[in-house]
């Protein structure tokens, strides 16, 4: 029988989506989770507008500080005390602003999911995962970032994915997505009353990696045209 698995936050990764559900524990050598994922998802740019309340120009500077993303559900200005995703808070400078209250050459924090921590609900264990939606920022590399600010925190998270646009020396974008590789993973876990740890294989589906890209090839003007309606040189 499958085992049936969740993420133990109700509010996760800062008003993302809602990650791991329909997680089955399958019951063969090595044992195999499977987790499909729900994503909230912008498939053109003017959604990506829509859906977020910031839209900035500008570089990664460095990272500030990591942070519990899992946020208590009676009040998500505050970090959830019986759950931790792994949130990496970077700084980053402000070039442009496209949407939102920022002013130009502010640096701003923007919290990126790093890992997601998941509960079986039979057997009380837990796994932790690297999110198949991480993608690590280059620094002093040039982005556009699709954002929204999170009320009681001194930082921005990601609304929805596809969330990040890569600013190409030819001033062209290439949309951002995640490695491939993070949709398989080997992790580990501690079921009660068992001496040691077990290793099994975490099979994360319909995540960021499959969504189609519409934007990848785009120059600059033609997206900041398409976001705010008026031709730019």
């Amino acid at each position: 029988m499958g085992k049936k698995w969740a993420s133990l936050a109700i509010f996760v990764s800062i008003a993302v989506t809602s990650f791991f559900i329909g997680i089955h524990f399958l019951n063969n050598k090595p044992k195999v989770i499977r987790v499909d994922g729900s994503l909230n998802v912008a498939f053109h740019l003017e959604e990506m507008k829509d859906k977020s309340n910031a839209i900035v120009v500008g570089k990664y500077v460095k990272l500030d500080r990591t942070i519990n993303s899992a946020r208590d559900p009676q009040n998500p200005s505050s970090e959830s005390t019986v759950v931790y995703h792994k949130g990496e808070l970077y700084q980053f400078k402000v070039n442009q602003v496209v949407k939102g209250t920022i002013d130009e050459g502010d640096t701003i924090l923007v919290n990126i999911p790093k890992t997601k921590e998941l509960e079986n609900l039979d057997l009380n264990g837990k796994l932790t995962v690297t999110d198949p939606n991480y993608i690590k920022p280059i620094i002093g590399k040039s982005y556009m970032l699709f954002l929204k600010s999170i009320e009681g925190t001194d930082f921005y998270g990601i609304p929805f994915f596809p969330y990040s646009l890569e600013i190409n020396s030819d001033q062209t974008v290439t949309l951002a997505k995640p490695q491939s590789s993070l949709l398989q993973q080997i992790s580990s876990i501690h079921l009660e009353g068992d001496s040691k740890p077990e290793d099994v294989v975490v099979e994360l589906h319909n995540f960021a990696e499959s969504y189609a890209d519409k934007i990848t090839g785009l120059n600059v003007s033609e997206v900041l045209d398409t976001l705010t309606g008026s031709q730019t040189e």
